[in-house]
């Protein structure tokens, strides 16, 4: 998967061009392979798949831009806009409408006068399959998505073509000669000679115009190329120069180039080790991590952050931009807060980052009362979860001489709960990053957070007081046949009853005491001040006023608890294999994410907050209400 914008080259005639409309049709790509070279991967052949489920075509049929050889930099780059893009069979086509601007005008002239004819079509890779079973790997895209189409001055995809007004089967021999392979930017461009070799049209209708001052500059930019080249490899300068005056092309001399450097290296290896460290790129990043976590009162002030003291968001935005190669030299504050949103640098992932530092801290943080009387058990997927319990009368019995042993019974029953997918989302606009407001962003983080521990609050507390239905039985959690109900106000009696009523609890066949212990006792706020009283240590002057339960409960206030009844209170217990509260996550994800996502309706980075949450109670015999009257 690539994180890079790439570009692969098609092109159109003047055949297709309607005048009136300023339109032309064009095929983008015919999915050709390719041979590429890469430091980190060798050769290999690129791809790219024209299956209809590979292809994402949402961004050309929004109004994808057309532009000035890809200078995304300025709206008087764009020159055009794509109407429609679509599929036809292993062919991409495209139609495309030209600006009526008039430094526009020329270009469109060019087009009709058949001078402009090729097309590059900017592209990302999400996913690759790699094939290596042949003498050359195959890396085959197959989820893709163009971004953009550029007028180019050199073609090369070997497939692609203008679409004419007769089947591809019968089109003059003319146009199928007008094609050169796909390329990419990280592949180098085909050569003059190699691009004739590929595409030489049977019939030509008119020799071609020669330029001598391009030869001229070709061949110089070539020569420069290879010396370069060799330079940074530190190759021997002969090599370099019997490759130009073989007047080898520049792509293939890297190769060679390459090729002499790996086989220098293997006759004489390196003495010293080599450690792979972070790169430049990524130290700065996490250093202005650090700064806005500083800035934010989530981290200390360390060396590599100290270098930022002082610095806005406005200012890492411009940071951002230099280390992604992105000139911002005359734009004003709106323009590189805009563009360093909607770029390929890393100033979208620190703005994801930091919300994501502060949502993990804020969540943390937010009391979560029912968390005592809860098990976690996160769920692999969506789909309803069993839970099975088991029960019967295992006691042993007596084996007499001769005898055999006796089977035991075993009962089980099982109930299901499944997660549930929730989800807010939060918009950081440019006047945020111009205006320097960590603070608001960070605080919006800390409220989604909020929210979220309040929402997990409500559910579990609900399951209580909505007397919800228990998952082993389906009954509801204080029903008549459950026997965990009661009278009395908190005090011994009261107290005691509940104790009573939960020693004699039994498991689900009815026959096997389960001995349930009390620990909790659930308070509203309005009673906090009565149990305080009842459960004070004392020294009595007689028995009769000792009170035997002091300090046998511990309490939990909910306020949520008042809003079901001032007067209710509640016990829960332990006992082994006895579950009261159930709750989980999807796998991997324990808590709350965020997703970040560049928009330009409206303007800045989107949010996304996603929860995958869902809850149950598994069996009664751990709880007791009281009416409290």
């Amino acid at each position: 998967m690539s994180d890079g914008l790439l570009q692969t080259r098609a092109m159109f005639a003047p055949e297709t061009i309607n005048v009136e409309e300023r339109t032309v049709e064009l095929v983008w790509s015919t999915g050709a392979q390719v041979r590429r070279a890469s430091w980190s991967r060798g050769d290999y052949i690129e791809e790219l798949s024209m299956a209809p489920g590979a292809v994402r075509m949402e961004r050309l049929n929004k109004g994808a831009p057309l532009l000035d050889a890809h200078d995304s930099f300025s709206l008087r780059s764009q020159i055009g806009v794509v109407q429609r893009a679509w599929l036809d069979g292993n062919q991409g086509r495209a139609l495309v409408k030209f600006s009526r601007r008039d430094d526009v005008e020329p270009i469109f002239q060019d087009v009709q006068d058949g001078i402009y004819r090729n097309v590059s079509v900017g592209y990302k890779v999400h996913k690759t399959e790699r094939d290596e079973t042949g003498a050359v790997p195959v890396e085959r895209a197959v989820d893709w998505e163009p971004y953009e189409l550029s007028l180019v001055p050199i073609p090369a995809d070997a497939g692609a073509q203008v679409r004419s007004e007769e089947p591809p089967a019968t089109q003059p021999e003319k146009e199928r000669s007008m094609t050169l392979p796909v390329d990419g930017v990280q592949a180098p461009e085909p050569t003059t000679q190699e691009t004739v070799t590929r595409a030489a049209a049977p019939v030509a209708p008119a020799a071609p115009v020669v330029n001598a001052d391009e030869v001229r500059a070709e061949e110089r930019r070539r020569t420069a190329g290879i010396l370069d080249a060799a330079r940074k490899l530190k190759v021997g300068d002969e090599l370099a120069h019997q490759l130009i005056a073989d007047g080898v092309s520049l792509d293939e001399a890297r190769l060679q180039l390459i090729d002499a450097k790996a086989q220098d290296e293997q006759r004489t290896p390196a003495q010293s080790r080599v450690e792979v460290t972070k790169d430049h790129g990524q130290k700065r990043f996490d250093a202005k991590l650090e700064h806005l976590k500083f800035r934010s009162n989530l981290g200390d002030m360390t060396d590599a952050a100290r270098e930022y003291r002082g610095s806005t968001l406005l200012d890492m935005a411009r940071e951002s931009l230099d280390l992604a190669g992105i000139s911002h030299r005359g734009m004003d504050k709106s323009e590189i807060a805009v563009r360093a949103m909607h770029s390929t640098s890393d100033f979208p992932l620190l703005m994801a980052s930091i919300q994501r530092v502060t949502l993990k801290a804020a969540y943390a943080e937010e009391q979560q009362t029912w968390r005592p009387l809860a098990e976690q058990r996160n769920l692999p997927d969506f789909r309803e979860m069993k839970e099975i319990e088991v029960g019967g009368q295992m006691l042993p019995e007596e084996i007499k001489e001769g005898g055999e042993y006796k089977t035991g019974t075993i009962q089980e029953q099982q109930g299901s709960w499944s997660l549930t997918e929730y989800g807010k989302k939060l918009v950081i606009g440019r006047r945020l990053i111009i205006n320097d407001n960590l603070g608001y962003i960070t605080r919006a983080v800390q409220v989604l957070a909020r929210g979220v521990a309040t929402f997990e609050a409500n559910q579990m507390w609900g399951l209580i007081t909505g007397n919800a239905k228990c998952m082993s039985d389906g009954l509801a959690l204080f029903h008549a046949s459950h026997n965990n109900t009661g009278t009395g106000v908190i005090g011994e009696t009261a107290i005691s009853a509940a104790r009573q009523a939960m020693r004699n609890q039994k498991d689900f066949t009815g026959k096997n005491p389960l001995y349930v212990v009390p620990q909790y006792i659930l308070l509203p706020t309005t009673l906090e001040t009565a149990f305080d009283k009842f459960n004070a240590t004392i020294t009595p002057n007689q028995t009769s006023s000792v009170n035997i339960f002091s300090g046998y409960l511990q309490k939990i206030v909910e306020p949520r608890l008042d809003a079901s009844s001032t007067a209710q209170f509640y016990i829960t217990g332990n006992y082994p294999g006895v579950t009261k509260l159930i709750y989980g996550y999807l796998e991997g994800e324990a808590g709350p994410t965020i997703e970040s996502e560049i928009k330009r309706d409206p303007d800045g980075i989107v949010t996304y907050l996603r929860h995958d949450f869902g809850c149950a109670i598994g069996q009664h015999q751990g709880f007791y209400r009281s009416t409290g009257a």
